[in-house]
C-alpha cells in the first residue's frame, strides 16, 4: 500500500493474514489516503526546542485536534459494516445469517456448513452465507465454496 504522492513515501504496514483476522483493518488501511501537506500541517504544532515530553504531548494534542477537525476526510476511510470480503457474510442484530443487506448489519466468517457467496444488492456488491446444496459439505470457516459428497455417503 502507498499514500498519496510519489514525492513522500510512508508505507502502510499490515500483516499478511490481516484479510482473515481483521478484514476492517485491511480494508481501513486501503482506504486511508493522507496527504504530505495534512501530516505536515499537524506537525506545524510541534515545537522542535521542545523536550521529548514536550514534544509527545504537543504531537498527541496535534493528533487529537486533527481528528476532531477533519472528519470528513478519515470519514472515507472507514469501512461499511456490510461490505463483506469473501469468506465472511451478512448478519443480523443476533448473529444469525441474513440474505438481504435491509436485514443487515455486519458480517460474520461463515460457518461450516456454509460457503460465502458474492450478490450484488443496490448496486453494492458483498457477500452473505449459503447453506451448501443437498449432496454437498463444508466442513471449514470462511469458505468460497461447498465440496461435493463422495456417493454412498
Amino acid at each position: 500500500f502507498r499514500t498519496a504522492g510519489n514525492e513522500v513515501y510512508i508505507a502502510k504496514l499490515a500483516s499478511l493474514g490481516l484479510h482473515i483476522s481483521a478484514p476492517r483493518v485491511r480494508k481501513f488501511l486501503q482506504n486511508l489516503k493522507l496527504e504530505a501537506t495534512e501530516l505536515l500541517e499537524m506537525l506545524a504544532t510541534t515545537a522542535m526546542n521542545s523536550t521529548d515530553d514536550q514534544k509527545l504531548e504537543t504531537l498527541s494534542g496535534a493528533a487529537c485536534q486533527w481528528v476532531k477537525t477533519k472528519s470528513d476526510l478519515w470519514g472515507k476511510w472507514m469501512p461499511v459494516a456490510t461490505d463483506c470480503p469473501a469468506g465472511y457474510g451478512l448478519v443480523d442484530v443476533q448473529g444469525l445469517p441474513v440474505a438481504s443487506l435491509a436485514s443487515a448489519v455486519d458480517c460474520q466468517v461463515c460457518a461450516p456448513g456454509r460457503f460465502s457467496k458474492a450478490f450484488t444488492e443496490d448496486g453494492r456488491q458483498t457477500y452473505r452465507c449459503q447453506e451448501c446444496e443437498v449432496g454437498q459439505h463444508q466442513s471449514r470457516f470462511g469458505q468460497s465454496q461447498c465440496i461435493q459428497c463422495e456417493a454412498g455417503l
